[in-house]
């Protein structure tokens, strides 16, 4: 299975993304998608970079970074089997979970599940695996109708409920994964266990996120 593992990120964030890029299997295609302005940004060894103009809004947020992303994602599935968006302050410390689904189950869209009471049909953006047959389903996105301001500009709610089937019917055919969200760490509520599915470290600073990476991994 051809696997890309995808990150949007910038000058700001590219030393905690190249950090976590060590946990990821070698066999994974990594490509940094950046603007033009970190065009020259330095990529760890092995990184691809994806130089592409739009506004990125605050977090990959709003009508134009949701156009963008789809675009970026449209781009790619021509080139992947499965297409992994991880944020540059994520660790994944056991990825295969993200992959093993679809290599295994033909599942289309693997992600960490949000709270009942936040809807478990909604993921969350540090990481998720899409399927080819997922992606291409975006041919038939319409931003305008499926943006829907109950979900504030947020990338993550938006994709996650249009392959959900949430505001496309039509996308309810496909087969979906769920994480359990209390297995990952989050500044919130941090979780240690040795079953951790991954963190989500950036609402703490960085030599705090490297140490608690080191422990997680080297335990």
């Amino acid at each position: 299975m051809n696997i890309i593992c995808l990150t949007f990120t910038c000058a700001r964030d590219a030393e905690r993304a190249a950090f976590h890029q060590q946990f990821l299997p070698e066999n994974w295609r990594k490509i940094w998608c950046v603007e033009p302005k970190d065009a020259l940004l330095p990529v760890p060894a092995g990184t691809e970079k994806l130089v592409r103009a739009f506004p990125r809004g605050a977090s990959l947020r709003q009508i134009e970074a949701i156009r963008g992303m789809r675009n970026v994602y449209l781009e790619l599935a021509e080139k992947c089997d499965l297409l992994v968006k991880l944020d540059s302050d994520t660790a994944l410390f056991r990825p295969e979970a993200w992959t093993v689904p679809a290599e295994v189950a033909d599942i289309d869209f693997t992600y960490i599940r949000r709270h009942t009471a936040e809807s478990r049909l909604l993921a969350n953006g540090c990481c998720y695996a899409v399927s080819k047959r997922a992606l291409q389903r975006l041919k038939n996105f319409d931003e305008t109708r499926d943006a829907l301001p109950a979900f504030g500009g947020h990338e993550d709610l938006i994709f996650s409920a249009f392959w959900t089937g949430g505001i496309v019917p039509e996308n309810r055919d496909l087969t979906l994964c769920q994480i359990d969200k209390k297995k990952v760490w989050w500044s919130i509520k941090a979780y240690a266990g040795n079953d951790i599915f991954a963190g989500h470290f950036g609402y703490i600073p960085q030599d705090e996120d490297f140490a608690l990476c080191k422990k997680f991994t080297n335990r």
